[in-house]
């Protein structure tokens, strides 16, 4: 959660609010795809740092 905030994540949301925007013409739409994007992101986020704890354990016993 530390890096949720970095310049690259903030500049990549920007562009695709735009383009949904642009697509769209709506803000509703456009805030509730951003929205399913940020939660679908959060949960591979946490699936991917399990994934590495797991590789990492599984390293350090062999």
């Amino acid at each position: 959660m530390k890096d949720f905030l970095n310049w690259k994540r903030l500049l990549l949301l920007a562009f695709v609010a735009a383009g949904l925007y642009i697509l769209t013409k709506n803000e509703w739409i456009t805030l509730g795809i951003l929205f399913v994007l940020l939660v679908i992101d959060h949960f591979l986020a946490k699936f991917d740092e399990k994934q590495r704890n797991k590789y990492d354990e599984n390293e350090q016993d062999q």
